[in-house]
């Protein structure tokens, strides 16, 4: 990347997608800065803006590559489908990921096969950028097939390509790795790659479990979430020190701590997405005793985790880690609140135990329905908070509202927070400034549309998201639910419907 870009400042022949990728850098780099006490904080409108522009030179010299794809080619698309994903347009980065995945399997990276010996084009460095960017592009598939509710692109069956090697970049070379890496070992950035490739195995394996097992929840859905925890367990255990938690984040250096906060938000949502099943139907007065006692460990589990990732994601929202960019925390902390609202409801409505976690010995599973209630507010202020100006963040807001409001019946307490409401924009402060987490793409409009003394759609208050609200549209979820609810009876075909309801058109 380095010598792209000096041969950039010296004006000298560089790729069109080499050019692509350096600028696409650039622009997931401005859409963070340092704060005083040297975190990384979001962006003000300006930083913003500049991100905006340097993804929109990009996109305009790729609308320009000619000849065969390679490999900076889908390193572009790739960083371009993570941007937009950062910048708030999901439907786009699907489209820009897909477009990758062809241009992937037309260089061969998802096949071993191109590694043969004698092949000229092909040094050790670039083995492993071809293995790290199909099993990077795996991972990515896995969760934009969950959160969207599409078919997944890419299918391990189809592969042999191996994974990355756990090695620094500093210590690749042309030839392998450097001896001075093999005889003097150190903890490696790579560790956390490989860790959450891995997991997304798992989630791939029991997404397609779900697809095909019964639309109704039965005990085969117990045994699937039994399988795949255990597999998450597994996964968990083989993790090095730095990223299991066997030492605390705030004892490691800002890039370990990082990715320890990324793959334990990667574990619970692994947890979550195979246990969340076993919300939508009581099968406990069906079951034989340890049956009965194996499925209410599950349905433990899948709470416990989604009260660590609230915990988690309050924490990291009174310091300022939660940001409008990082699309995965908040589609995280959407999926823990939307399970803690929907067990209530169905222990409120004896459609599952009401005495879950009285049942448990350990002290420590004492948790109340009111508290955990308090805890996904909470949640839902923060979310609001981190994604004011952003989709599908702006949607999370009516989604989880409504959502709330039931649950709120369900208990016999009205809905508490109502600054939280606040992600429904205020359309008297539109009307005098931007907030310092806007948008790009609403920002760059902004710019450009006063410049031309036009008139700004985003700053009128009569826009087409304030008319969703003052519409009562915030009920959108209510056709999904009704006929479950109404019958006893939520499908397996609930929660990808529920997952894709902010992305999807209203």
């Amino acid at each position: 990347m380095r010598t792209w870009l000096d041969r950039i400042y010296d004006n000298a022949d560089v790729p069109i997608p080499a050019q692509a990728c350096v600028l696409l850098v650039f622009a997931s780099a401005a859409v963070f800065t340092m704060g005083s006490g040297g975190d990384i904080i979001d962006a003000s409108s300006q930083g913003w803006l500049s991100s905006e522009l340097y993804y929109q030179k990009a996109e305009i010299l790729l609308s320009q590559e000619t000849g065969p794809p390679r490999l900076e080619s889908v390193q572009a698309r790739f960083a371009a489908a993570q941007y937009l994903l950062s910048s708030s347009r999901p439907n786009k980065a699907l489209s820009t990921f897909g477009t990758m995945i062809q241009l992937m399997q037309a260089v061969g990276m998802h096949r071993k096969a191109t590694e043969r010996a004698g092949n000229p084009l092909l040094d050790f460095i670039t083995v492993q950028m071809h293995r790290r960017l199909f099993w990077c592009a795996f991972t990515l598939d896995k969760y934009l097939s969950i959160i969207m509710g599409r078919m997944p692109l890419l299918h391990i069956d189809n592969t042999n390509q191996a994974l990355p090697m756990v090695v620094n970049d500093e210590d690749l070379t042309s030839e392998g790795v450097s001896t001075q890496t093999l005889t003097h070992r150190r903890d490696c950035l790579l560790h956390a790659t490989i860790a959450h490739i891995e997991v997304g195995i798992v989630l791939a394996t029991a997404s397609q479990e779900q697809n095909r097992l019964p639309s109704v929840t039965e005990w085969l859905h117990v045994e699937a979430a039994i399988r795949r925890g255990r597999d998450i367990e597994d996964w968990h255990s083989r993790l090095p020190p730095i990223l299991s938690g066997a030492i605390h984040p705030s004892s490691l250096i800002p890039c370990f701590g990082r990715q320890h906060s990324v793959l334990t938000l990667a574990r619970l949502h692994a947890i979550m997405f195979v246990t969340r099943p076993l919300l939508l139907r009581d099968l406990s007065g069906n079951l034989e005793e340890t049956e009965a006692q194996q499925y209410l460990d599950r349905l433990r589990t899948c709470i416990r985790a989604a009260q660590d990732v609230l915990e988690l994601i309050n924490t990291s929202a009174r310091n300022r880690v939660l940001l409008p960019a990082f699309w995965f925390s908040q589609y995280i902390a959407f999926s823990a609140i939307s399970i803690i609202h929907i067990y209530i409801i169905q222990s409120k409505r004896r459609r599952i135990p009401a005495d879950l976690f009285n049942r448990a010995s350990q002290k420590s599973d004492a948790m109340t329905i009111e508290s955990l209630y308090e805890l996904a507010k909470v949640g839902q202020g923060h979310l609001a908070d981190a994604g004011l100006r952003s989709a599908p963040v702006w949607r999370y807001g009516p989604i989880l509202e409504s959502l709330s409001a039931q649950t709120g019946k369900c208990i016999s307490l009205r809905p508490s927070h109502p600054a939280h409401r606040a992600i429904a924009p205020d359309p008297t402060m539109r009307m005098t400034q931007l907030p310092s987490n806007s948008n790009a793409h609403q920002i760059a409009s902004h710019m450009i549309q006063t410049e031309h003394n036009a008139p700004d759609p985003f700053l009128n208050p009569l826009s087409e998201i304030d008319a969703l609200w003052t519409n009562g549209h915030e009920n959108i979820w209510t056709d999904l639910m009704a006929e479950g609810m109404d019958n006893n009876c939520l499908t397996m075909d609930f929660w990808p419907q529920f997952d894709n309801l902010p992305i999807s058109t209203l």
